[in-house]
């Protein structure tokens, strides 16, 4: 038996890592998914973690199903151990509980959770258009590499049980004007929109469209770009660049770790995570005490040119733009919706 700990012990004692602090390294080895994830696809299997410090034996470490037990089961009934694997038996919210024996915990501390949702499978259709010369050579994107950037991007999506699947053949819009764009904030901008315009899936599809250079202003490039009438995307984006496109279709805002002007010192991002800051992503607080904000936003999927792939549950605080989250619009701290209560995947079609 353990000796009983309290609950300050237990802070230490513990790292319980959730959806987003475990996700970003803890990756299983054969098919790159997340760990703890804030979501999955029914009929899947997804992997939750504890990283416990202490000679403690696997078996005293006890997971249990708070709610949802008839959306998810422990696989193989086994529900002991630094890891579990859970099965989505059917759509809806579940909440997953780890415990140790010998614990005493008392309010208002608890025990390290993970909240969560299994999803219906969902197929996306995208239509693929590349931007060639007039002349029909110099492509943006090689046809090689469209297959393997939608299976990446599914990887990543998987969380939202999100799949893309190319619609119909590749099609080449053969205009030199349409590879190199500039002032693509402009909601007016007429080379882009001509571009986008000069297709229309009615909905029935997400329309990508490959060019060489989307520029803002001066040295400002992005990478990718959602409208309404579709994603644009440069030859040399990669997989988590279309799936971060994709979920803004579906409603979701950026995140920034830095603001316009770059980090101010002092940095107000550079402080211990805490629940005000990550109000449905807690889990009870067993983060690394070392564990700064700026290193979750990190993680995030919806990080502004960044690398992380992280789907949340909820709002994380950070920079973010203001008004209507348009990416013209200036930075401002508050709370970014990044999360999955915030895409609805109904919006995820072109016009």
């Amino acid at each position: 038996m353990l000796p009983k700990l309290n609950p300050v012990i237990i802070r230490t004692f513990i790292i319980a890592l959730t959806c987003i602090a475990a996700a970003q390294t803890a990756l299983t080895q054969s098919i790159g998914r997340p760990v703890n994830p804030s979501g999955f696809p029914a009929g899947d299997t997804a992997t939750f973690r504890v990283s416990v410090f202490g000679n403690i034996p696997p078996e005293h470490i006890e997971w249990k199903i708070i709610y949802g037990p008839e959306h998810v089961a422990f696989k193989d009934g086994n529900n002991t151990g630094p890891e579990v694997k859970v099965q989505g038996t059917a759509p809806g919210a579940f909440k997953l509980e780890v415990d140790v024996k010998g614990w005493i915990v008392t309010p208002p501390h608890v025990r390290p959770f993970f909240t969560g949702e299994v999803y219906p499978s969902l197929t996306i259709p995208v239509a693929v258009f590349i931007v060639r010369t007039t002349g029909g050579i110099n492509p943006a994107l090689q046809d090689s590499k469209v297959e393997p950037l939608l299976e990446g991007a599914s990887r990543i999506l998987w969380q939202r049980a999100i799949t893309l699947v190319q619609n119909g053949p590749i099609r080449y819009l053969d205009n030199t004007a349409w590879l190199n764009h500039t002032d693509v904030f402009n909601t007016v901008n007429p080379n882009l929109y001509a571009m986008l315009d000069s297709t229309n899936s009615m909905g029935q599809a997400v329309e990508l469209y490959f060019v060489d250079r989307l520029n803002v202003s001066g040295d400002h490039n992005l990478a990718g770009l959602y409208t309404s009438k579709g994603i644009a995307l440069i030859g040399s984006a990669n997989s988590r660049t279309l799936a971060h496109e994709i979920i803004h279709n579906a409603g979701a805002e950026d995140i920034y770790a830095q603001g316009d002007n770059g980090i101010p010192d002092p940095d107000p991002l550079a402080a211990p995570v805490s629940e005000a800051w990550l109000p449905l992503d807690w889990g009870g607080g067993y983060y690394n005490p070392e564990q700064l904000q700026f290193g979750i936003i990190s993680r995030l999927l919806m990080e502004g040119g960044g690398y992380g792939e992280v789907i949340p549950r909820g709002t994380v605080y950070g920079w973010k733009h203001s008004g209507n989250g348009g990416g013209a619009n200036p930075k401002e701290l508050g709370h970014s919706k990044v999360g999955q209560d915030f895409i609805n995947v109904n919006n995820i079609k072109s016009y």
